[in-house]
C-alpha cells in the first residue's frame, strides 16, 4: 500500500505504509514498484503465520532448547543419527512443529521429549525448559542408567600402584594389543 500526498509543485511525497521516513519522488518519474508479499515491515505484517503454522529446523530447535552448545554441534548430531523425529532418522533441515517427538542421544542416555513450543530465540535455561516435555519413561530410563553407572564406579577397584613394565605388558596382552 502506498499513500501519495502532494507536497510541493512538481513533487510527490510517497509514504509506504509501515515506514516513517518519506520518499520524495521527482514529478516526471514513475512511482516505485511495490511487489505484494516481498520484504519490508508491510509484507511482514501482512504475512504473519499463526502459531499452529510455525515450524523450526530441527537443528535450530535443539540449539534454542539448549540440548547443544552450538547450532553446528546440533546439526552434526542430527547428521550423525543421534536425533530421531517421530521415530525416524532425519536431516538437520527437517522441520519440527509442536507435538513432534524427538529422541536425542546424549552420551550413554537417550532423552525422549515432546516439542511443546517453538522459541523465537536461544534464551535462558528456564525459558528453554518450557519448550519441551520429557516423557516419563525417558526420565525413568535416564535415572536407571545413572544409578547403574554409579554402581559400576563403586565396584571398580583401583590398583594399589601404577603397573610396572611387566604388568603393562600383561595388560596389553590381555586386551589383545600385544601379540608377543
Amino acid at each position: 500500500d502506498l499513500r501519495l500526498e502532494p507536497l510541493q509543485q512538481g513533487r510527490i511525497h510517497a509514504i509506504p505504509n509501515g515506514f516513517r521516513q518519506a520518499r520524495i519522488i521527482p514529478a516526471g518519474s514513475t512511482l516505485p514498484r511495490i511487489i505484494p508479499g516481498r520484504g519490508g515491515p508491510v509484507a511482514a505484517a501482512n504475512h504473519r503465520k499463526s502459531a499452529a503454522d510455525e515450524r523450526h529446523r530441527v537443528d535450530r530447535w535443539l540449539w534454542f532448547a539448549r540440548f547443544f552448545k552450538s547450532r553446528s554441534l546440533a546439526a552434526a548430531a542430527v547428521t550423525g543419527g543421534k536425533v530421531h523425529v517421530n521415530g525416524e532418522r532425519t536431516k538437520p533441515s527437517r522441520e519440527v512443529a509442536a507435538g513432534d517427538r524427538l529422541d536425542v542421544t546424549q552420551g550413554p542416555d537417550v532423552v525422549t521429549v515432546v516439542v511443546r513450543t517453538l522459541p523465537s530465540r536461544r534464551g535462558p535455561a528456564a525459558e528453554a525448559a518450557a519448550c519441551f516435555e520429557e516423557t516419563d519413561d525417558s526420565r525413568a530410563r535416564r535415572e536407571a542408567g545413572r544409578l547403574h553407572r554409579r554402581h559400576e564406579r563403586q565396584l571398580h577397584v583401583a590398583p594399589p600402584s601404577r603397573p610396572d613394565k611387566r604388568a603393562r605388558r600383561a595388560i596389553r596382552q590381555l586386551h589383545g594389543r600385544d601379540p608377543g
